[in-house]
């Protein structure tokens, strides 16, 4: 027994009355209460008889079969019109109550009749797809249901199928253009008419075959370079469908592959793709006819990927949206599944050619560098993109809303990209796994569970669910910086639900997904070989995991199928048989391997040879890092039944097998949508991962890629290839001229560091003071540290007293005659000796003379070493020693500095930051290195070169390579996820990179710092001097010494191979002593303490003197033999001098190479690329190296001082330092140059201090006064050429030239005649328009040229435009009583507020209908836009005119015509239509004129005003600029100078304000700092000022157009020509003051202070004349104003009155003028004006000045003030140099002084003589003191004698001397004579006695 079961039929789709045979039916079944196993079983009952079928073949004609719950039939198979009857039987065996069930129901249908079928025809047969027009006519097609619509395919040949080109109800379609055919079908397009009825029944026409050709190439670049101008016509008529043909068929001819494309023919398709889809933009999409035409032209156009720009990409996905939207919302019944599909395809072409496009055009981005545009070009690419999958949801939502659950899937190919519309049933009892793939050849499928286990074990309320899926080769995505990463192709699953797209995350059963590696992925593929089972090692293979998240993949081929191979994995180290991480053999068997069932019983199963480690098994061994592989044969004893042919050789005991291996790495990932970046969360890979698929296990539905690594690898190099680059550097120089540049510096900088070198030799030395003696048996070692501030060196004379618990020391002169000492940044190391030892140090005083150029110095700090004792002694003092720094102290007493002290975080700091900066790091110390470093600036800038290409090349080889790799997940920290900006490989990089510049640099800067010094060449005479050092007194005769400029020399050099404490000090004097048989007298050796050597010396006369060479050891229970000979054990270990030519190889080698393969990769990366490169590492270097270390520097130097409180004390180790060949260490003799005990060796006393003090701060003021001054005549220098330089003499002349064409041209119509409105319109009619339309020259030919003046030289630049504004019509004046009735029109003058704004119908007849706001003004006829108001605009400036001021906007007429014939109809037109009457109140005639002659534009505007008066007023009103800038040599100079006055301007504003934070409120009471600050306020206004001018002009740099009318053109000119003259008026001032401050420079001129100082004492009386003075003048000017005020244009204004008046006064003019205006009280208060301002407030004016005048002159007889002072010392300096610069060549006039504190000895003379002429000598013996003064003459003539008179200052009379100095003459001199020859009044020869 059955029960009946219900069931209700439904139409689904294509449900008319009659239905559409071409559109497929759908029909569903609605049954409540049915069992799940119900049956269904269709059949067609009843079928009209011309059918010819009895029932339908339900596999081809339906979508659906013939047991699905509902029914699809396809298109065309109810093609017979009649009714059809289709039955649904359902039966189930377990129906309610436990009992079967069964049921039926029927559906009728009527189809509709198609139309009759008919004929098309197409002319011409054959043709050019640009240029001709083909017709396609059709007849014969009849239908009832009308309209017929006619819809017009074609076929290219490029596809199988038809694209739509027009569609409408015409017959006769329209002329069109075809695209071009293919040239292998002979340039065949098959075109094709769909006939439509009202129904949607479709016939079809027959074949129609045409012949569309090429274009030339000429004509291909006419049609692409009139591409424009014909879209711009054709949206300009409204002409959408010739918008579309134009694009199909240009979009044809692009799309034709060219053998000879070139970047120029590329550029220009990309450019003419770009503007057919911007004008593709604007055609409407409304219907889906529109939708098909539109997206078969839009897919025709985007069909290149290469030459789709991303602003065409993101135009065309906005088109694609659009059309995605309107077939979203078009009804089911409406637009059928069949046509949807059909549209949908259209649509999706061009979503897929423009993600094609994106990835295309991402990925070129990605790898030629992320500069700022390539940044906003990737932007574009990620919304286009986006744009595009959002248009595709859309398309396959509405798919799915036309499909049924049991339909099949609905799929699109287009080349490598597939889609796959799918809907399935829900059911909760269902969970069978689903194959789910685009197509059925498609090698990517996803393997999904159960629909409700998909949805999380439910179905959220759906019955049915639909899914899409895409699949792609490109990356659509590539725009993400993670899209490196993915080299597999792109899939995408999403299910969607009835309100859109459902998530998916968190499955418990995964997702699983298959997808097709990228073609050409390298593998590590290796062989290798086992090794005998008896033996302990095995084969082993190493590899690193560089990525979290990774899967390892081992694939192992033996040799010997039938030999089992053991595999040992581990981490971090070397495998054994025992000790291993992970293991396996393989093969594996096959229940051990994984496999997925696939469809038709196919399965996909894993390699038995291949070995997967999850990567939860490496995260369990130990995560990334390096793993080392072993593989080994499974011995024979184990190996189980093998094949008899290997079992003798397996069974040998030395049995060896060879394999292959194949290791990678893979990572799934999926795209992140809402981070734009490839992910792994969630995402593992799987077993069945080979290298031609990945295999991945996710547990939610996204796009899905995969990731294929071994480590991170450097971008490939084609050596080869880029080699090529060399022969046409011109087309990518930036890297080569870069690393030329580089090693051009390099060896600019070297001559530099060698010259520093050279001078840091001569700042580090161990002199031997002159305080020191024989037998002094106590030596100390002072170390004196000048610091590296500005200016730190002094030139003054040091001394230095030691004090200690024993005693003290000094003071003693710290100096050495042969070096300059005290230097910036010097350490400077002494040795003085005692005769007893001081104890304890525990203060040292220390001060200078304070002489010199610059005695200012400032000590960071004083170390003493005892040499007995090796303790050392640090004295801290980082003060200045000068008069006018600090506290002006030039002695400091400094305590010894305590532990505390040394490890304050102050001194710890300070040196740690000073010692990173001057010698730690490598760049900065370049500049700073320490003087006693054996690193030399030399090296250093070697082994800077070489780290900078090294870092060069590392960063262009893994250029890009960052961007790659996906950032790690997010970390959850107290809540808030915490994103690490590093990804893994970035880090690789990072550690790759170092190890490749790290080690070489290092041992290059290691062995500079560790390498000894060359020992020097030994000379003969060195040679023999070793050779005496070891003889004996009396076997000295053999060997001579070079002179010496010097009589008395000490050498000293501490020997390094003596023990702490031994030193050795060789002393070299010199004697004349003999005895009696000529040798050298024997010198005393009495102390025991020196060992002497005595040798021959021969001075520069000839004469043979002794010289004595003492050697002293001070020795420690050890002999000298022991000393000598024993090596120091302490110290720093040293390389051998001749390493350093190994560290300088390498430098060459590491530069070379780095330089070489740099500038490979530059040619391999292209010009874009190479040159986004080189900016992004000069920012980043430049960045790094002037940021970033100095940050990383102070931040260690923090650290040390508040952490460690490590003090620092490697620069206290100075070396002594070692001679060189061209060196020798200078000291006194010893005994000779004992320190005297005078005051002189003391302090300067504070009177002296005082007055060194004044005379400091003059020599300061002075030479700052002269810096000033040259600074500031070249800012003046710089703001003249800046302010003139864009200045034009033919300004003026164009300026005059065109205001006298306008303003008196055209005779008696000319503008200055126009006083009425008939005038008016006579001077536009007859001088205006003929002037602006010439057409002829003079002779009548024709001008080439429309737009010039009769001049033929001054064109039109845009329009010329009429301007108007009124008054309101409505707002009169009140008429006075008396005249009312009389007169009824009394107009208000114009004003702000009585401005008419309204608009009017034409003839001001009344108020426009106009509710629009904004209006725009292009929806309106030309006949109506002259009565409309234009608003103001930001670019309105306002007018000033003689009655009133005039505001923007207004009634605009644009004069657009370019004949004379037509501007005069518009103009007569205007005239009889009133555009002018009573309420005008203005006209302006506005116009830009520019002259190419002289580059420069005239912005016109001739001013009509017409008052209520009744008489009209007119100016014409010329402005000219330069507004082409840079075309000339001379203004890229001037640009050039504009650059250096904006560094003089923010130099000027950071100095002004230091000094406002330094001074405060004080600064503004002093008037040069107020104007100093206007200074700097106005360059600040001027930058600005043009800067905006320039953005202003600059715009107008762009080509122009003779038939451009932009709006607002003029006001745009007018405002770049009103801000150029702003910035001149500003310049001016600028000027102005600048000039003015001169006189604060000069202000050492006392004529200039006493002007000033007049000034100021004037003041206060000038104060009360002013008040005075004002109050006379306005009661004059308001006398005048009353009595003349309306008889004369001078005082008809309050304002003008004040201005005649003042002119009077200073003319006395306009005599007669007043006297007719007003003959008796004119002349009166004429002359009484005269009188009392000429002859009274003059006078009055003058003698105040001259009071104020004679008080400056009695202040200054006080006195002479400091700057007269320092003006005294200017004269007297420039005097002295002009001294010299007169008597430079003459030997006699040559002034130098030379002296010494003791008498010279005779050679000393000898020597001294060659020098200076003027020598001043002082002998002190105890309190007395000797002066002895010479002048120094040449030789008298021959013949004449002249002996040396040395003459003694205390004696009246001349002493002859017993030495006789032939060529000299000294004469001594008066204190007077000495004076003057000082102040240089007189020569050496007046003075001389």
């Amino acid at each position: 027994m059955f029960v009946l079961i219900p069931i209700t039929p439904s139409c689904f789709v294509n449900c008319n009355d009659r239905i559409n045979p071409s559109e497929r039916l759908v029909l569903v079944t609605s049954c409540e209460n049915c069992p799940p196993d119900t049956a269904y079983l269709w059949s067609l009952t009843n079928s009209p008889a011309s059918f010819g079928r009895a029932d339908l073949d339900w596999a081809a004609d339906t979508a659906t079969g013939k047991t699905s719950q509902d029914l699809a039939v396809k298109a065309n198979v109810l093609t017979v019109p009649g009714e059809y009857t289709l039955r649904l039987d359902v039966r189930s065996s377990s129906g309610s109550e436990g009992l079967g069930g069964a049921g039926f129901t029927e559906a009728q249908v009527n189809v509709n009749e198609p139309p009759t079928p008919g004929t098309c025809s197409v002319t011409p047969a054959s043709g050019t797809t640009t240029s001709t027009m083909f017709s396609v006519s059709c007849r014969g097609f009849q239908d009832s249901d009308r309209p017929l619509i006619y819809a017009l395919h074609y076929n290219d040949g490029q596809t199988a199928a038809f694209s739509v080109l027009f569609s409408g109800p015409q017959s006769q379609l329209p002329p069109t253009l075809l695209p071009v055919g293919q040239e292998s079908r002979d340039f065949n397009v098959t075109l094709r008419v769909h006939v439509s009825d009202a129904f949607g029944a479709v016939a079809y026409s027959n074949n129609m075959t045409v012949q569309v050709q090429l274009p030339s190439a000429e004509e291909t670049v006419a049609a692409l370079g009139n591409l424009t101008t014909d879209l711009d016509n054709l949206l300009v008529t409204g002409n959408s469908q010739g918008v579309l043909q134009l694009a199909s068929s240009i979009g044809s001819v692009l799309n034709t592959p060219s053998q000879d494309a070139t970047n120029e023919s590329i550029t220009a398709a990309q450019e003419a793709r770009s503007k057919l889809v911007t004008a593709l933009e604007s055609v409407e999409v409304q219907t889906v006819d529109n939708i098909n035409v539109l997206a078969s032209a839009l897919g025709q156009v985007t069909a290149a990927d290469d030459q789709v720009t991303p602003d065409a990409q993101v135009s065309s996905s906005s088109i694609a949206l659009k059309m995605s939207q309107v077939l979203s919302s078009q009804s089911v019944q409406d637009l059928g599944a069949e046509g949807l599909e059909a549209s949908a395809g259209n649509v999706l072409s061009v979503v897929v050619n423009t993600l094609q496009a994106s990835s295309t055009s991402a990925t070129a981005q990605r790898r030629s560098g992320a500069s700022e545009e390539g940044q906003t070009q990737l932007a574009k690419n990620q919304q286009a993109t986006t744009t595009m999958f959002g248009a595709m949801g859309n398309v396959n939502g509405a798919i799915l809303d036309r499909k049924t659950p049991d339909e099949s899937k609905t799929t699109f190919e287009f080349g490598t990209f597939g889609i796959a519309v799918d809907k399935e049933r829900c059911s909760v009892t269902s969970s069978a796994p689903k194959v789910i793939r685009t197509s059925e050849t498609s090698q990517n499928f996803f393997v999904v569970p159960g629909t409700s286990t998909l949805l999380g074990g439910s179905c959220r309320g759906e019955s049915s669910v639909g899914t899409e899926n895409f699949q792609s080769k490109k990356n659509p995505y590539a725009y993400s910086g993670s899209s490196d990463t993915v080299e597999s192709s792109v899939n995408g699953l999403q299910v969607r639900g009835k309100g859109g797209p459902l998530a998916v995350s968190r499955l418990t059963e995964p997702v699983q997904i298959v997808t097709e590696r990228t073609e050409g992925l390298p593998t590590a593929t290796e062989q290798g070989s086992t090794v005998p089972s008896w033996q302990q090692a095995m084969s082993m293979h190493s590899f690193n995991v560089s990525e979290e998240g990774s899967s390892i993949h081992i694939t192992v081929l033996s040799v010997e199928q039938n030999v089992s191979l053991r595999l040992y994995l581990r981490r971090n180290n070397r495998p054994t048989r025992t000790d291993f991480d992970l293991n396996t053999t393989l093969p594996r068997p096959d229940d051990e391997t994984f496999k997925i069932q696939l469809w038709n019983n196919q399965s996909m199963d894993q390699s038995v040879f291949n070995w997967f480690i999850s990567a939860d098994e490496i995260v369990t061994v130990g995560g990334v890092g390096e793993y080392t592989l072993g593989v080994d044969h499974v011995p024979y004893a184990e190996a189980g039944s093998v094949d008899q042919g290997l079992e003798t050789e397996y069974s040998h005991v030395n049995f060896t097998t060879n394999y292959t291996m194949q290791i990678f790495t893979t990572t799934c990932l999926f795209f992140n949508e809402d981070t734009q970046a490839w992910l792994s969360d969630g995402c593992k890979a799987g077993p069945l991962t080979s290298d031609r698929f990945s295999h991945c296990f996710c547990d939610h539905l996204t796009s899905f890629g995969s990731g294929f690594t071994f480590f991170v690898a450097p971008n490939s190099l084609n050596i080869l290839q880029a080699l090529q680059g060399f022969l046409n550097i011109g087309e990518n120089p930036a890297v080569v001229i870069c690393v030329s540049v580089i090693f051009g510096l390099y060896l600019l900088l070297v001559i530099w560091g060698r010259h520093k070198d050279k001078e840091d030799a001569k700042k580090v030395g161990a002199t031997l003071l002159r305080a020191s003696k024989r037998g002094h048996g106590h030596f100390y070692r002072i170390m004196v540290f000048t610091g590296p501030r500005t200016n730190a060196g002094t030139t003054a004379r040091v001394y230095m007293k030691l004090f200690g618990e024993s005693g003290e020391a000094g003071p003693v002169v710290l100096e050495d005659v042969d070096r300059v000492t005290f230097r910036q940044g010097a350490v400077d190391t002494f040795v003085l000796s005692s005769d007893r030892r001081l104890g304890e140090l525990n203060a040292v005083h220390v001060w200078h003379d304070n002489t010199g150029g610059d005695p200012s110095w400032y000590l960071n700090k004083i170390v003493v070493i005892d040499c007995d004792k090796d303790d050392k002694y640090t004295f801290i003092c980082d003060k200045w020693l000068a008069v006018e720094e600090g506290d002006g102290k030039v002695d400091r007493l400094l305590a010894i500095a305590t532990e505390k002290e040394l490890s304050s975080i102050g001194n710890v700091f300070s040196s740690k930051t000073s010692k990173d900066f001057r010698d730690g790091h490598l760049w900065f110390s370049v500049m700073g290195r320490p003087a006693y470093s054996r690193f030399t600036r030399v090296q250093r800038l070697s082994c800077c070169l070489s780290l900078l290409l090294c870092t060069m090349l590392t960063n262009i080889m893994f250029f890009g390579r960052g961007e790659t790799f996906p950032k790690p997940p997010p970390v959850d920290i107290l809540g808030f996820e915490v994103q690490f900006p590093l990804s893994w490989g970035e880090i690789m990089i990072a550690v790759q990179s170092a190890l490749i510049v790290f080690p070489v640099n290092l041992a290059i800067v290691q062995i500079f710092r560790h390498c000894g010094q060359r020992p020097k060449k030994e000379k003969k005479n060195e040679s023999r001097k070793k050779e005496n050092k070891t003889k004996t007194s009396n076997n000295t005769d053999s060997s001579s010494l070079p002179s010496h400029s010097t009589t008395s020399t000490a050498s000293i050099e501490f020997d390094n191979t003596l023990d702490d404490g031994d030193i050795e000090v060789t002393v070299h004097s010199f004697s004349s002593t003999r005895d009696e048989s000529g040798q050298p007298a024997a010198v005393n050796t009495d102390d025991s303490d020196w060992l002497f050597h005595k040798v021959p010396y021969q001075n520069s006369t000839g004469n043979d003197i002794e010289m004595v060479e003492a050697t002293w050891i001070r020795k420690k229970n050890k002999d000298v033999s022991e000393v000598r000979g024993e090596k120091k054990k302490k110290g720093t270990t040293l390389l051998p001098w001749w390493c350093v030519f190994f560290a300088y190889f390498l430098v060459f080698v590491s530069c070379f190479l780095s330089a070489f393969f740099t500038m490979l990769y530059g040619f391999e990366y292209g010009r874009e690329k190479a040159e986004a490169w080189l900016l992004t590492f000069l920012t980043s270097f430049f960045i790094d190296l002037l940021i970033t270390q100095p940050f990383k520097i102070v931040l260690l130097a923090v650290f040390f001082a508040l952490i460690l409180r490590k003090v620092d004390s490697e620069d206290e180790e100075v070396p002594a330092g070692q001679l060189e060949e061209d060196e020798i260490y200078m000291a006194a003799d010893m005994e000779n140059w004992s320190m005297p005990t005078t005051t002189e060796a003391n302090p300067p006393t504070p009177e002296d201090l005082a007055e060194s003090r004044a005379q400091r701060f003059r020599e300061l003021t002075l030479r700052a006064a002269f810096k000033e001054l040259l600074f500031y005549l070249l800012f003046i220098t710089v703001l003249v050429i800046v302010a003139n330089g864009p200045r034009d003499s033919m300004m003026y002349h164009q300026t005059k030239h065109l205001r006298d064409t306008f303003f008196i041209g055209g005779g008696n119509h000319s503008l200055q005649k126009a006083t009425t409105f008939e005038k008016f319109w006579n001077f536009v009619e007859l001088a205006l328009v003929p002037e602006i339309s010439s057409k002829t020259w003079y002779n009548g030919m024709a001008l080439q040229t429309d737009g010039y003046l009769r001049d033929y030289q001054s064109f039109i630049a845009g329009t010329v435009r009429f301007r108007q504004l009124r008054v309101k019509q409505d707002e009169q004046c009140k008429i006075p009583t008396p005249f009312l009735g009389i007169i009824d029109n009394c107009d208000e003058d114009y004003g702000y507020f009585a401005n008419d704004d309204r608009h009017y119908t034409e003839g001001w007849a009344g108020p426009a209908n106009i509710t629009e706001d904004p209006i725009i003004y292009e929806n309106y006829t030309e006949e109506e836009q002259p009565w409309l108001y234009h608003s103001p605009t930001l670019y309105d400036i306002p007018t000033s005119g003689r009655y009133a001021t005039y505001y923007g906007g207004g009634y605009i007429v644009e004069l657009t015509n370019t004949t004379t014939a037509a501007l005069l109809s518009t103009v007569d037109w205007l005239e009889s239509s009133g555009w002018i009457d009573q309420h005008t109140r203005a006209v302006f005639v506005q116009f830009t004129i520019f002259n190419p002659n002289t580059n420069l534009f005239s912005i016109m505007e001739l001013m009509t005003e017409f008052p209520t008066l009744g008489s009209s007023y007119s100016k014409v009103e010329a402005t000219t600029v330069r507004l082409f800038r840079f075309q000339t040599v001379w203004s890229k100079v001037v640009a050039a100078f504009q650059g250096v006055f904006v560094l003089f301007t923010l130099y000027f504003v950071f100095r002004e304000l230091s000094r406002i934070m330094l001074m405060g409120f004080e600064y503004f009471k002093m008037f040069w700092n107020c104007l100093e600050l206007c200074l700097a306020l106005l360059s600040l206004a001027e930058i600005g000022i043009l800067l905006y001018t320039l953005y202003l002009i600059l715009g107008f740099n762009t080509p122009q157009r003779n038939t451009e009318a932009t709006r607002n053109s003029y006001e745009k000119y007018r405002q770049a020509a009103l801000w150029d003259q702003i910035n001149t008026y500003v310049l001016g001032w600028l000027v102005c003051v600048a000039t003015l401050k001169l006189l604060h420079l000069f202000r050492f001129n006392k004529h200039i202070v006493r002007g000033a100082d007049t000034m100021k004492k004037a003041s206060g009386p000038l104060s009360g004349f002013g008040i005075m003075f004002g109050i006379m003048f306005c009661s004059f000017t308001m006398l005048f104003y009353l009595v003349v005020g309306t008889k004369l244009e001078g005082f008809a204004t309050f304002p003008s009155a004040l201005q005649t008046i003042l002119v009077i006064i200073q003319s006395a003019s306009s005599y007669y003028v007043i006297a007719e205006a007003s003959s008796v009280l004119g002349p009166l208060a004429y002359f009484a004006l005269l009188g009392l301002f000429q002859w009274v407030m003059l006078l009055m004016f003058v003698a105040i000045l001259d009071e104020a005048y004679h008080e400056a002159m009695a202040e200054q007889k006080g006195g002479k003030t400091e700057n007269e002072k320092v003006a005294d010392m200017m004269i007297q300096r420039v005097k002295t140099a002009a001294l010299t610069v007169v008597s430079c060549g003459r030997r006699e006039n040559r002034m130098k002084t030379y002296e010494v504190r003791r008498r010279p000895t005779e050679q000393e003379l000898l020597d001294i003589f060659n020098g200076p002429e003027l020598i001043r000598m002082v002998e002190e013996k105890g309190s007395s003191t000797q002066t002895f003064e010479f002048v120094l003459k040449d030789n008298p003539p021959l013949g004449e004698t002249n002996d040396y008179d040395f003459l003694d200052a205390g004696d009246s009379a001349r002493n002859q001397t017993s030495s006789q100095m032939p060529g000299y003459n000294l004469e001594l001199l008066s204190e007077e004579e000495i004076a003057d020859v000082f102040a240089g009044f007189r020569s050496p020869e007046a003075a001389a006695v």
